[in-house]
């Protein structure tokens, strides 16, 4: 498939210098000014971005694994910017997307929103200073996002579009906003380790397949932490070159397939690129003896000696419950006041979130808890500890956690694990022993999950009458439906044309049809249910197989249950 290996890839690295010299004047000069030169100590760029910026540079699909704070965003996007710069100079940039960025969050959307304004604006200063006028514009778009901003979009169109799997998915059966999606070039899948051991992810995976063949090739980029194995993660992103027939279709731009039809993708393994000190404690000698009130107040004392000695401190717990407590314990002991202080959860609302994303990337807040919804998501370059209470599960949320801490290049990312039973503290310990031999967790990616396959044969139904072949390679072309065979569709279709006995009986109606293309001539019928009369369609063969939309008011449907995008008819 064209994995390289982590000691291939390393002999092959560029030097810093290398790397910028490849790069626009405009987009070098800026990231010296930020960064440093080259020939400084240590150099300018980390190990992930010395590896995957030549790699994006050159359209190859790359799948850039390393810690978090170590900048693998910013060189997906340096890459990027620098090509569509270029362009604008020699041919100019027509009103449509050229970039996609999907994250998981919406928070980590409008974060990235905010971290590409400073390249731009800072690569347009250098540009004008040359006399160049420049207009490379990014937008974000979500389920937040406004009716009126939604047609702003239209109108003057992102070069670069920030959004989330659900919206994407919406884009796609957008009827005038799915043309605009026919120029993108480039796809940047952040934190894809989140999504694809979800069905989420899986979603995902036949949403970019679907624009692929609206699109043609893209290169793909995907963005991950530290998680095995990756060249599943890989194959994940890249997805496989399937032709109508169900075949390996032949190889598409990115360089050689695998055997099985895999596209290429080059791997980019700096998972352990940044210095950790990781440190187990428990508050009581005997945890076993002591009572629970002693535990309490020698942790609590444990805490607030860690707050005091730290300039900004993100404290991990499991559950909203227990971050909103260890908050309120901390401020009625005195370690820390109201100002200085924050929760932050999933339940909290927008606006208090975003007050306390935007303290963390001030430096204002002395100490933050929260659950898990800071696991991933905005920089916040001022925190230098992570403390993590009770047992985070697995090795890979317990570095994605301490992560957070040392959030710049070149720090060391502290962490402090506090057991406060003896279960948790056998089980911290084995963790963070595998943490530093390099042990991670396992992505598990689910496989031919039939709910999501009929959400999108749906959605590409209503798009308007298309071959089955082509719904067929679309679904097989996406990493977990590779296997997906023909009795799966055959139960698949049977389902959505509502075949079953008795489905109606339980308010479950046809969804799609699926019939052979007719002679032209004869009586029509109802046009949108060829099974009730002769129907041709020109611009297919006669007698081919179609699959199209059952009735005439299904319609897009947005639903914000569950974080999913269905559709639904009437």
């Amino acid at each position: 498939m064209g994995f390289e290996s982590e000691a291939t890839t390393r002999s092959g690295e560029s030097s810093d210098r290398e790397v910028l010299d490849a790069l626009d004047p405009a987009v070098r000069e800026w990231w010296v000014d930020r960064f440093g030169s080259p020939e400084q100590d240590g150099g300018c760029l980390t190990p992930p971005q010395r590896e995957a910026i030549p790699l994006i540079h050159a359209g190859e699909n790359a799948l850039v694994a390393a810690p978090t704070g170590s900048g693998k965003t910013l060189a997906s996007f340096t890459a990027i910017l620098n090509e569509l710069f270029e362009r604008e100079r020699a041919e100019g940039l027509d009103n449509e997307v050229y970039c996609l960025y999907v994250s998981p969050l919406k928070s980590l959307a409008n974060d990235i929103e905010r971290n590409l304004a400073e390249p731009l604006a800072g690569i347009g200063d250098r540009l004008a200073e040359r006399g160049v006028e420049t207009d490379v514009r990014q937008a974000i778009r979500h389920g937040d996002t406004s009716s009126y901003e939604r047609q702003q979009m239209l109108e003057e169109t992102p070069h670069i579009l920030n959004t989330t799997p659900e919206t994407l998915a919406i884009l796609l059966n957008s009827p005038k906003f799915r043309e605009k999606l026919r120029s993108v070039e480039y796809v940047v899948v952040d934190e894809i380790h989140s999504l694809a051991d979800s069905k989420r992810g899986t979603h995902l995976s036949v949403s970019l397949e679907r624009l692929q063949r609206l699109a043609g090739d893209f290169t793909r980029i995907g963005c991950s932490a530290t998680v095995e194995p990756l060249a599943d993660i890989a194959r994940y992103l890249v997805g496989f070159d399937r032709a109508e027939d169900g075949s390996a279709d032949e190889p598409s731009g990115q360089g050689p397939r695998g055997s099985d039809g895999a596209r290429n993708c080059e791997i980019v393994d700096a998972r352990f690129a940044r210095d950790y000190d990781l440190r187990l404690s428990c508050p009581t000698p005997d945890l076993v003896n002591a009572s629970k009130g002693a535990i309490n107040d020698a942790f609590y004392e444990e805490l607030g000696d860690l707050v005091d000695a730290n300039e900004s401190t993100l404290v991990f717990t499991n559950t909203r419950s227990g971050a909103e407590r260890v908050l309120e314990n901390l401020r009625e002991r005195g370690v820390v006041g109201e100002e200085e202080s924050a929760c932050h959860h999933g339940s909290l609302s927008k606006d208090r979130r975003q007050a306390v994303e935007a303290q963390l990337k001030e430096g204002s807040l002395s100490v933050t808890t929260t659950s898990t919804s800071l696991e991933l998501g905005i920089d916040m370059p001022h925190v230098d500890l992570v403390v993590q209470v009770g047992s985070p599960k697995s090795v890979a949320s317990l570095l994605q956690r301490v992560g957070r801490a040392g959030h710049r290049p070149g720090r060391t990312v502290t962490g402090r694990v506090i057991a406060l039973d003896r279960d948790e503290l056998v089980e911290c310990a084995v963790m963070l022993r595998q943490a530093e031999q390099g042990f991670v967790d396992r992505v598990h990616i689910p496989e031919r999950a039939h709910d999501v396959a009929a959400q999108h044969v749906y959605g590409m139904a209503i798009e308007g009458p298309l071959p089955e072949a082509e719904v067929r390679a679309t679904l097989r072309s996406a990493y977990p439906y590779r296997e997906y065979g023909d009795d799966d569709f055959e139960r698949l279709f049977r389902y959505l044309t509502a075949e079953y006995d008795g489905l109606e009986d339980r308010n479950v109606y046809a969804k799609i049809w699926r019939d052979e293309n007719d002679p032209p001539g004869g009586d029509d019928g109802d046009p949108d249910d060829p099974t009730s009369g002769t129907h041709h369609y020109p611009e297919f063969a006669v007698g081919e197989r179609l699959v199209g939309k059952r009735g005439r008011l299904a319609r897009r449907f947005s639903s914000r249950t569950s974080g999913r995008y269905r559709t639904r008819s009437r």
